[in-house]
């Protein structure tokens, strides 16, 4: 086991990430996200995304930040609490890791508006409210995919609370609260991802 002091420098350092990598992650998802999906109209999204294309990019290029900065967050928390309960480690790494690599994937959706949207001629086989429709479902898509990334959001949690609770040398309380975050995240996961399958059967 490390000197306590290093320990304490560990976990101040692997604090300030995760602020950082949360800070980027919120602005991206609260606050530029939502200026650009107009629920149910595909037109006016197009409109949006095409008049406010460098604040568009400008967020794209903000969750991809975030993530890198979450790479880092993770492989910080390893380090700190790998000699607490490995196996626990691990498995957080794991969890947060596959959140990442989809939310990867998100942002080729994110970028796919721009390709339909500008006016490419090998797109010329499409006309304007194909390519706008296109454009909202990749849009839709991204949404629905955050959705079930929420669990893996919520589920890293626990391996994350149970080595706080068990090194010693952080709070136990923070713990219980990141219990208590990864139980809400994956109930919110969970309820807005039921409703539409619900549906669907019932239709079907």
């Amino acid at each position: 086991m490390p000197p306590a002091s290093d320990i304490k420098r560990s976990a101040r350092r692997a604090g300030l990430l995760y602020l950082t990598a949360a800070i980027f992650g919120m602005v991206g998802y609260l606050y530029l996200r939502p200026r650009f999906l107009i629920s149910g109209d595909t037109a006016a999204t197009a409109r949006s995304i095409l008049a406010n294309e460098q604040l568009y990019r400008a967020g794209i290029l903000i969750d991809v930040v975030g993530q890198i900065l979450f790479i880092v967050v993770v492989l910080a928390l390893y380090r700190l609490f790998e000699d607490v309960d490995r196996s626990q480690a691990r498995l957080m790494v794991a969890l947060i890791g596959t959140s990442i690599a989809a939310q990867f994937a998100g942002f080729a959706l994110n970028t796919a508006p721009l390709m339909l949207l500008k006016g490419e001629e090998y797109l010329a086989a499409f006309n304007r409210p194909q390519l706008e429709a296109l454009a909202y479902a990749s849009l839709s898509l991204n949404s629905k995919l955050g959705e079930v990334v929420m669990s893996l959001w919520g589920l890293w949690l626990f391996p994350f609370a149970v080595v706080t609770i068990k090194s010693g040398f952080l709070p136990k309380f923070l713990g219980v609260l990141l219990i208590l975050s990864g139980v809400a995240y994956v109930l919110a996961s969970a309820t807005a991802t039921l409703p539409s399958r619900c549906t669907s059967v019932s239709s079907s």
